[in-house]
């Protein structure tokens, strides 16, 4: 349910449906500028439509291409994106890019102009990532447990204690499962009807069944998911125990089934999911 944005998924999503320019000959294949906002220690999203993101010739100059967050959908909640437009050699009164240029990558909000960076263009067709402050897409700024990109998409905010709902402890959608728990479990925090659980299917051979989600996304770069499937034949005690072969379960999108022993149909089971 959560698509990572990388360097090459990024390319397909801004290369699909991008027609050929109006030439005799064969575009050049564009350089993709793309990276994350941090501005006083908060970061940007798709909410932020006063931030503009600009790449030119000149730091003052006129720019040859413009992001404004929160304009195109697909880059999701805290990704910016540029795509100047590239040539074999300079053309005469265009602002295409050609192997050599520097270019300055702007950013700026409704106060003025806020940040500088410098990209020298070493090729064609190439993906850079120019994240304007910390990377945050799998940072933890403020050291709660949960990544900031993954607060700021799926929260509309970074838990700090403030806010109850938002906090790791906190349930923003009251469906019983803190919003770690959610994050652990790749579930949607804002929907009530999303979260982690086991199943019991009761017909005539009994089967407990979850769904064993893959680590992907905003926050799970360079994770992976593992679930557990426990039971127990005594809840005062709380006292579980692992069911053997399914105790280390990695996540990737498969539906994992357990067929209850008809010997002890009594037994109470429960899921554990973590990453790693």
């Amino acid at each position: 349910m959560k698509n990572q944005l990388t360097a090459a998924t990024l390319a397909a999503i801004l290369m699909a449906g991008a027609g050929l320019l109006a030439r005799a000959e064969v575009p050049e294949p564009d350089n993709i500028l793309y990276g994350t906002i941090l501005l006083d220690g908060v970061p940007v999203t798709a909410t932020n439509t006063n931030v503009v993101v600009e790449a030119r010739f000149q730091m003052d100059g006129p720019a040859l291409d413009t992001y404004r967050m929160g304009s195109d959908a697909k880059l999701g909640n805290v990704f910016y994106a540029l795509r100047p437009d590239m040539e074999t050699a300079p053309q005469a009164g265009t602002n295409t890019v050609v192997k050599g240029d520097t270019l300055f990558i702007v950013l700026s909000d409704q106060t003025g102009q806020r940040d500088v960076k410098t990209h020298s263009v070493s090729d064609r067709g190439v993906v850079a990532r120019i994240d304007f402050g910390a990377s945050f897409d799998t940072e933890d700024l403020n050291a709660n447990g949960i990544p900031d990109a993954w607060e700021a998409t799926y929260l509309a905010g970074l838990g700090d204690g403030g806010d109850g709902d938002r906090t790791p402890e906190g349930d923003f959608d009251l469906d019983g499962v803190s919003n770690l728990g959610e994050y652990l479990g790749g579930t949607d925090p804002k929907d009530e009807e999303d979260y982690f659980a086991v199943a019991i299917e009761s017909n005539v051979n009994p089967v407990v069944r979850f769904t064993a989600l893959p680590a992907s996304g905003l926050g799970y770069e360079g994770k992976q998911r593992f679930y557990a499937l426990e039971s127990s034949s005594n809840l005062v005690g709380h006292f579980w125990t692992n069911v053997a072969a399914y105790e280390r379960i990695a996540g990737s999108g498969q539906i994992v089934a357990y067929p209850m022993p008809g010997t002890n149909l009594l037994e109470n089971y429960r899921g554990r999911v973590w990453l790693e």
